[in-house]
């Protein structure tokens, strides 16, 4: 509905209203919408000023719940080159101001949606100045975490720990004594802000070492557990692995976050230079909390 409203708005309620239409379009409004303002701007720019507008009369029209938008005229006043017509919408009235320009009736304001407040966009800002030093989601901050770990095949479940920054640290998976791993990483981060959430998805990659004593035990039944330093390349107890993931953190609890990561291990030497051996760390799923200071 919102092309057809985008035709009747007038130039005075798109310049008072463009600024807090557009942030609200790309906040809230789905993607049909966004493509509908590009492909109308890479034809006529100024003329797309009207799309935002126009959603979001749309969207105060919509009840939630409701599908169809029923409306009806309930009255018409004015005289001259302005009027006021009050519909009723879905049982609810809502007023408007008509005015001729350019020969044609176009919209002035519409209910409160469209009204040339600058007031939200100031009550935005200042929100938005308040939010962003309690989102701690930059790639420079300490941060701690502790979780539970499904190694799949190697261990149902392991206590995950790690700390350090986004660009590298340290992590720990321990499924008990007989296994156990420490690697470090580095990594590259990025932050999206959503009102007063922050998502931080990452790519991680490493070396870890572990500690497998079921790797240890068939070893030595194959006589082949050697201590000297010209076999230790056969048991070379070391991993490459990469982690991809993102944490969720909020405003409300400035430095609390929510973790999810999933772990893919490659060239673990005890299976690369032992073909018989095949229990090894493959993958990794983990679900931590942490913080960020």
């Amino acid at each position: 509905m919102f092309p057809h409203i985008a035709d009747f708005l007038s130039t005075e309620s798109i310049g008072e209203n463009i600024e807090y239409a557009f942030e609200r379009m790309l906040d809230r409004a789905g993607r049909t919408v966004v493509r509908s303002f590009i492909d109308r701007a890479n034809e006529d720019f100024i003329g797309a000023m009207s799309i935002p507008v126009a959603w979001l009369i749309e969207d105060s029209l919509r009840t939630p719940g409701v599908g169809v938008i029923r409306a009806s005229i309930r009255e018409v006043s004015g005289s001259g080159e302005k009027y006021t017509v009050t519909f009723t919408i879905d049982n609810r009235d809502v007023s408007s101001v008509w005015i001729r320009e350019y020969g044609s009736w176009r919209i002035q304001s519409f209910g409160t949606a469209v009204t040339g407040d600058m007031e939200r966009v100031r009550q935005r800002e200042t929100r938005d100045r308040r939010t962003a030093p309690r989102l701690r989601t930059a790639a420079h901050r300490f941060f701690v975490e502790i979780g539970y770990a499904n190694l799949f095949d190697k261990a149902p479940a392991a206590l995950y720990a790690s700390f350090g920054i986004a660009w590298g640290g340290v992590q720990v998976y321990y499924a008990g004594p007989d296994f156990w791993t420490l690697g470090m990483y580095a990594g590259f981060q990025r932050a999206f802000t959503v009102r007063n959430f922050g998502i931080m998805p990452h790519l991680r990659v490493g070396l870890s070492y572990q500690h497998d004593q079921d790797f240890r035990d068939w070893y030595d039944a194959h006589d082949r557990w050697e201590t000297s330093l010209a076999d230790m390349p056969t048991a070379f107890p070391f991993f490459f692995m990469t982690q991809a993931g993102f944490r969720i953190t909020s405003s409300y609890v400035p430095g609390l976050f929510l973790g999810f990561n999933f772990q893919l291990n490659f060239l673990n030497f005890h299976s690369a230079l032992n073909n018989n051996w095949d229990n090894t760390m493959r993958r990794a799923f983990v679900i931590s909390a942490g913080y960020i200071f």
